[in-house]
């Protein structure tokens, strides 16, 4: 598993996934439902970016064909 790409927006990382699929490439996007405002516990990881979106692909060897 390698990270690709990194985006607060989850629509903008389906886009590039689906490309990425469109060529062939095993992806998915992790903590894609995180995207939640809110406060308190949830809310203060989020804000520091731990819980922030992120494409991968699933094969290492694809990471040049990828990017």
């Amino acid at each position: 598993m390698c990270e690709i790409f990194s985006h607060r927006d989850v629509t903008v990382l389906c886009y590039y996934k689906s490309i990425l699929e469109t060529e062939g490439i095993a992806s998915f996007i992790r903590n894609e439902h995180s995207q939640k405002p809110g406060f308190g516990f949830y809310g203060m990881f989020q804000r520091q970016g731990f819980l922030e979106p992120v494409l991968c692909i699933v094969a290492d060897d694809e990471f040049e064909r990828a990017i």
